[in-house]
């Protein structure tokens, strides 16, 4: 037993496969999900989730979401 650590350079769509791999292997998967985009992106949208957070609403990206969405797996805050 072990902890794995991805950094943000190295992730593409076989990323994406590998955790699927590890969440269907019943391993953790945690998503270090409190840094949004400097810029918004085409269109003006900041691809945010806002959520209560330490009494206030406070942007989360919404990245980790649509990837336990598209991964079939619960996803907390």
């Amino acid at each position: 037993a072990g902890i794995t650590l991805l950094p943000v350079t190295d992730i593409g769509p076989e990323t994406a496969i590998l955790l699927k791999e590890k969440l269907d292997n019943g391993e953790w998967v945690a998503i270090v999900g409190d840094r949004i985009a400097v810029n918004p992106q085409r269109g003006g949208d900041w691809r945010v989730c806002w959520s209560p957070f330490m009494g206030q609403p406070a942007p989360f990206p919404q990245g980790p979401f649509i990837l336990a969405s598209i991964l079939r797996c619960p996803g907390n805050l």
